[in-house]
């Protein structure tokens, strides 16, 4: 990318230009910079339009999902007529069309840790805007691995918080050391959300990576702090935040490196009904449909509303309860349908709308590599399969299927 600005830009940034705080030579600093934004979303909307407005060079984007119509009263890259579509693409073409002396490059799938990191070398920072402690949890670690900032948001309702973590201070795994399980704290989609808020808190993410792209980025920052704001009110409290002793990225940092110390967390694979859907379908003749198992983990009663054809059907809380078992001779012995599921190939879990489905094909996932370790699974499962969870559960597969 060219380090410096064509005649139009001049114009475009015109305003910007002309703050003392950015100047250009820091127009052509955010020209050259690189951020990767994880979620496309309402949080990642509002991140995503600043960013781009305000001339950041190169941005790439991650997100799985497609549009729906409950997405629109607050992610604002999307119309009535991208429903269907997937988020990544129509953000990419509506950025464009704000901003055409930008780069854009999208990723239409969840970020993978280490699948991912050669592609993110390039980043400046990476902007978490998910609303899944599973993905926080992997871009925390990621940003610990390349030794980036990483700028976090999140939203419920009318309360939010951002926070600016840095390489070599506190991060996200110092505030939450355990990660809550599927459901203990709701997302958007379950638990609501005023339209405007996320927007607010999304530009204000946008706001502290867009200081930092600014600034002189010293390498011995080491304060991190969480700033609480209530929208409503407008009133914000902010809280240093201090490495912890048992971190589990931080904690490992004094003796090794982080790639090196910390495995993998194993969390399972967002997919969207869209990309379900599409799989099950034939892309071309020479290709076999994607036949995985498929998991319902409601209740009895629940199933009476309907069923993805084709599904098996246990309840979330026995079968976890079986998963979890230390020792898996006697799982094996005990619920030999359990265990036989853990040697199958992919496996897709769903429940009513996520949280259940979520904590399900985590203890799978746990289960399985637990398996690996001693060698009781065949190489061809372990190098091929994987376990994954329906984003939005039956309620969003009734929904499509409307």
């Amino acid at each position: 990318m060219s380090h410096s600005l064509s005649p139009e830009e001049l114009k475009f940034y015109d305003r910007q230009i002309q703050l003392a705080q950015c100047g250009y030579k820091g127009q052509v600093r955010l020209k050259s910079s690189t951020v990767a934004v994880i979620g496309a979303g309402g949080l990642g909307c509002a991140a995503l339009t600043a960013l781009a407005l305000t001339g950041v060079g190169h941005l790439i984007i991650f997100d799985f999902d497609h549009v729906n119509i409950s997405n629109l009263h607050r992610q604002s890259l999307y119309r009535h007529h991208d429903i269907g579509q997937g988020k990544v693409k129509v953000a990419q073409s509506r950025l464009l069309e704000l901003n055409p002396w930008i780069k854009i490059t999208i990723i239409e799938r969840a970020l993978r840790r280490y699948a991912d990191l050669e592609l993110l070398q390039e980043a400046d920072l990476i902007v978490d805007c998910t609303d899944r402690f599973s993905a926080r949890a992997n871009i925390a670690a990621l940003c610990k691995d390349l030794q980036i900032p990483h700028a976090y948001a999140s939203v419920s309702g009318t309360d939010g918080q951002v926070a600016l973590f840095y390489p070599q201070g506190a991060c996200f795994r110092c505030v939450f050391k355990h990660l809550p399980t599927g459901g203990v704290i709701q997302s958007c989609d379950q638990a609501g959300v005023i339209g405007v808020s996320p927007q607010m808190i999304g530009a204000m993410q946008a706001q502290i990576a867009v200081d930092y792209l600014l600034s002189d980025r010293p390498k011995s920052i080491k304060k991190s702090s969480l700033n609480l704001i209530t929208t409503q009110s407008f009133k914000s409290y902010e809280m240093t935040i201090q490495q912890a002793k048992t971190c589990p990225l931080c904690s490992a940092l004094a003796e090794t490196k982080v790639e090196s110390k910390v495995a993998a967390e194993p969390f399972p694979i967002p997919i969207s009904v869209e990309e379900v859907q599409k799989r099950f379908g034939k892309t071309n003749r020479s290709e076999k449909q994607w036949q995985p198992i498929i998991l319902d983990v409601r209740t009895q009663e629940e199933r009476i509303l309907g069923s993805i054809e084709g599904s098996i059907h246990y309840e979330a809380t026995s079968l976890i309860e079986c998963l979890e078992q230390a020792d898996l001779t006697t799982l094996q012995e005990a619920n030999r349908e359990s265990y036989e599921l853990l040697t199958q190939g992919d496996i897709l879990v769903y429940c009513a709308r996520g949280p259940r489905a979520e904590k399900v094909a985590r203890a799978l996932h746990i289960a399985r590599q637990k398996l690996i370790a001693k060698n009781e699974l065949t190489h061809t499962l372990r190098a091929q399969n994987e376990i994954y969870e329906l984003v939005g559960g039956y309620s969003r597969w009734s929904e499509q299927a409307k």
